[in-house]
């Protein structure tokens, strides 16, 4: 077992919205452009919606970062009263994809949200050369929307019991990952913790990243043997707990960001609805800069590389680097 506790720390304006820069959301940093296509996935009695970002070639054409049902759900919802509308993603849709033989990887949104206001974390990690498979979960995800012809879903709340929620997101990513392949599995909050766990129950997969989700299931007690980092905003008792179980195990913290700040709802509120932003748990560091840095705590984790390297990479006066 090798733990490594790291944290990011920025100091300064308790307003993180006004440190951001971004007036829309960030450009991928890899080689490839991006592509995009939808599908349905059965699994069981579930029918899943996956949208897979790929390594692509041809001229770009972006697309919406939300769809108008997406957009229209965070104003019903109360995330956001103005959601920017025209706001676009570098990913196209049906691309032609690149040659080249890519590592499949599963992602699991949050509870309460589409995998659509993770888009610029995804499609970053598309363009590094990886095929990003995310998932969103009917009755779990927000709002679903469906390939073809089936009707958009939107959740029922009250949600049910935690460890219920938990145990279903595992079994879709399961059903998920027999069907698609992957290589390894993130998710954040909810998600992230079901690929904890799912890595645990199919010990094949070389990664696995929970981006500050409160650990549930038996991994937490029995762990497991492979590779397996563990993200916190602010301390989490189940990530402190698991991290000693895992063979090749990390524990990130960063405390200067918060839990919804890995969303690109994060960056639109700060961008065209502070007053949304401010009801958000974002910390102090400008969403814009914290997505930079989970975009090289993903893609490091995911190509199992080293995690400090990549963030001493990033060279941020207002960022703070320490390892005990």
């Amino acid at each position: 077992m090798r733990l490594l506790a790291l944290s990011l720390l920025v100091t300064g304006c308790a307003d993180p919205c006004s440190k951001q820069m971004a007036k829309g959301l960030p450009n991928p940093t890899g080689d490839f452009a991006v592509g995009a296509t939808a599908r349905n996935l059965i699994a069981d009695d579930r029918t899943l919606a996956v949208t897979t970002f790929y390594p692509a070639v041809g001229s770009r054409d972006d697309r919406p970062w939300a769809t108008e049902v997406q957009l229209d759900w965070m104003v019903e919802t109360g995330r956001m009263v103005n959601p920017p509308r025209d706001w676009t993603v570098a990913a196209t849709t049906d691309a032609p994809g690149a040659n080249g033989d890519f590592p499949g990887v599963l992602f699991s949104p949050g509870l309460g949200n589409p995998s659509a206001v993770y888009s610029s974390l995804l499609i970053d990690l598309a363009s590094r050369g990886v095929m990003v498979h995310a998932i969103d979960h009917p009755g779990i995800s927000g709002i679903v929307e469906y390939a073809e012809t089936y009707e958009p879903q939107a959740d029922r709340v009250p949600y049910g019991p935690a460890d219920e929620l938990h145990a279903t997101v595992v079994a879709d990513l399961e059903a998920a990952q027999l069907e698609l392949g992957a290589a390894a599995a993130f998710g954040h909050s909810l998600g992230g913790s079901a690929a904890i766990q799912m890595c645990a129950n199919t010990e094949t997969l070389t990664a696995c990243l929970n981006l500050d989700g409160t650990q549930y299931g038996p991994v937490r007690s029995d762990g497991y043997q492979g590779t397996g980092v563990l993200l916190e905003t602010a301390e989490r008792p189940s990530l402190h707990d698991t991290a000693p179980q895992i063979s090749d195990g990390y524990l990130l913290s960063m405390p200067s960001t918060g839990h919804h700040a890995f969303k690109d709802l994060a960056i639109a509120a700060c961008a065209a609805d502070t007053e949304a932003a401010r009801s958000m748990d974002l910390g102090l560091m400008a969403p814009d800069r914290a997505m930079q840095a989970f975009r090289e705590i993903v893609a490091a984790s995911i190509f199992s590389k080293s995690v400090g390297k990549a963030l001493r990479q990033l060279g941020d006066e207002d960022v703070e680097l320490t390892q005990p």
